[in-house]
């Protein structure tokens, strides 16, 4: 029922989509110079794309260096799964999310090819391509989203969801080793810093120690000890911090919309006159565009009536100033 209301496997009616082309629009008249724009802009556009980036060769940079290594080298402890699962699990999640963005890029490039308005703001590839590629598109996609408050939460949860089986089927299961193996690593660390310390003062530096697992401070300061004894292990475990880090405020945007896709989907069933969640996004945004388009179409004209007015003006006074001399 979940996935019927949001119509994910639901094919866009090709009615309900303006035929709007970027080449047809002038962007200009679109483009937003405040600061708050712009800065929504880096977070959300380049900001996030960097995140994934970094996600994404973070992951393969640690692929590489178990499968070309075949050993974990590791003088603390041991990988908190067996090598053997741990290794071919989180070479397989890769391989699969590289197919994934694979397919996801083909199709993407195919409507980013089309140019048409709707079809590339649905499009989550292609709309961060758009955006990548023009700042004054972002600003025609800021506009055409609608701001009321329902609204925005149906948008934020189609979008989060329709491209989640990445982060569910290949993300989460390696993110998990990563997690499991740093704590693993990272205790051992703060045992073998224990023992080192006062024998009088055993307790109370192992229930310090242990507290400041659970902060990032405390992290980064375990995989410096690392450091001093094996590099390599701790660049490694560098990599593994930061690709969980990422994961973690990916897969809390995703719990959001889990729960908000709850409510829209009673929202929906109770009052929506449309059939699923995605024909709602494609009808509003053609509406919204369509709406905007005249609007800019009608603030051109009148500026341009205005500035023949104030032509037209200063001719005839002109005129009069030449008669009255």
């Amino acid at each position: 029922m979940w996935w019927q209301v949001f119509g994910f496997s639901h094919k866009i009616d090709s009615t309900d989509i303006n035929d709007q082309l970027f080449n047809d629009l002038d962007l200009s008249l679109f483009q937003r110079k405040n600061k708050k724009t712009l800065t929504i802009y880096m977070i959300s556009v380049w900001g996030m794309t960097l995140l994934k980036v970094i996600h994404l060769f973070s992951d393969i940079y640690t692929c590489i260096k178990l499968l070309a290594f075949n050993t974990w080298s590791n003088e603390y402890i041991q990988p908190y799964l067996p090598f053997k699962i741990s290794k071919w699990l989180f070479s397989g999640c890769i391989i699969f999310s590289i197919l994934l963005l694979l397919w996801e890029g083909i199709h993407g490039l195919r409507i980013y090819q089309t140019q048409n308005v709707c079809y590339g703001y649905i499009n989550n590839f292609a709309r961060t391509l758009y955006c990548l590629r023009d700042y004054r598109i972002f600003c025609l996609f800021d506009k055409v989203t609608p701001s009321g408050a329902f609204q925005k939460l149906t948008f934020f949860c189609f979008f989060e969801l329709k491209n989640c089986i990445r982060l569910i089927f290949t993300d989460s299961p390696r993110q998990v080793i990563n997690g499991l193996t740093l704590w693993s690593v990272l205790a051992a660390a703060s045992d073998s810093t224990t023992i080192a310390n006062d024998s009088n003062n055993s307790d109370n530096a192992n229930n310090s120690n242990l507290l400041q697992i659970y902060d990032v401070h405390g992290v980064i300061s375990r995989i410096r000890i690392i450091a001093q004894t094996n590099h390599e292990e701790a660049v490694m475990l560098s990599f593994m911090l930061v690709s969980f880090l990422i994961w973690m405020l990916l897969f809390l945007k995703f719990s959001i919309a889990v729960g908000g896709s709850l409510y829209v989907c009673y929202r929906f069933q109770r009052d929506s006159q449309f059939k699923t969640v995605r024909e709602y996004i494609s009808i509003t945004i053609s509406y919204n565009l369509e709406y905007l388009i005249e609007k800019y179409k009608y603030k051109q004209f009148y500026s341009q009536s205005d500035l023949l007015e104030s032509i037209d003006d200063s001719e005839d006074d002109s005129d009069w100033d030449m008669h009255t001399m």
